[in-house]
């Protein structure tokens, strides 16, 4: 109950400079950053002769991760926004092999918001749907309705950008399940997907990721 007390907060930090103008990255405290990811923020709008793999970019993209090899499959039942200005980019959730539609699990631990009153309006409702709703609408779940569901919040639709996969990587896919070369282009390694600090910290150990003296 404390840490979603204290998860809670996080939509009024971001609201508050959102409303002063200023872009907003948020990155959470067991966000790892390995190269600077601000590259990937610069274009503001889609193009999809531009997207390589297809692995940002669209929503409904479905991705697997098995041993040396990730794929990212086609999964049409959301249509790209086209020539539309991004709202936000954000990193995708998984913890398994299975492939999962990306939509359904952004996560707000690592993200950016642009400055706009439809952006603005969005991150008030999720503080406002994250101290007041139930367990399933907080944080992350309440965000992710909120983005992919926005009428039935009577707010604008927002235009979200996800971030390409194999350079965002979630704790489950770096730590588990992907090879050394392929943790060589990580961008920015989230370390989720497991509960505690002193594991937290004992997992960026055996990965020489803690930098900290003790």
């Amino acid at each position: 109950e404390e840490y979603i007390e204290m998860m809670s907060h996080r939509p009024y930090i971001v609201q508050r400079e959102l409303q002063r103008g200023y872009d907003v990255i948020f990155s959470d405290v067991d966000v790892i950053w390995l190269k600077s990811p601000l590259p990937y923020f610069e274009n503001d709008f889609y193009n999809n002769t531009t997207k390589k793999d297809g692995d940002y970019g669209k929503r409904g993209r479905a991705y697997n991760a098995q041993g040396d090899n990730i794929t990212f499959n086609n999964n049409t039942d959301h249509i790209i926004l086209e020539d539309q200005p991004i709202d936000i980019w954000a990193q995708v959730d998984l913890r398994s092999n299975a492939p999962v539609k990306p939509f359904h699990n952004l996560c707000p631990g690592f993200m950016v918001f642009r400055s706009s009153p439809k952006v603005i309006n969005l991150v008030e409702k999720w503080g406002n749907v994250t101290t007041q709703g139930q367990k399933l609408l907080r944080n992350q779940g309440a965000f992710n309705k909120l983005i992919w569901r926005p009428e039935q919040f009577n707010i604008s639709e927002t235009v979200v950008k996800v971030l390409p996969m194999r350079f965002f990587v979630t704790g489950k896919l770096y730590f588990e399940q992907m090879s050394n070369r392929q943790r060589k282009k990580a961008v920015v390694v989230h370390n989720n997907g497991i509960g505690g600090y002193h594991k937290k910290v004992d997992r960026l150990k055996n990965f020489s990721l803690w930098m900290l003296d003790e």
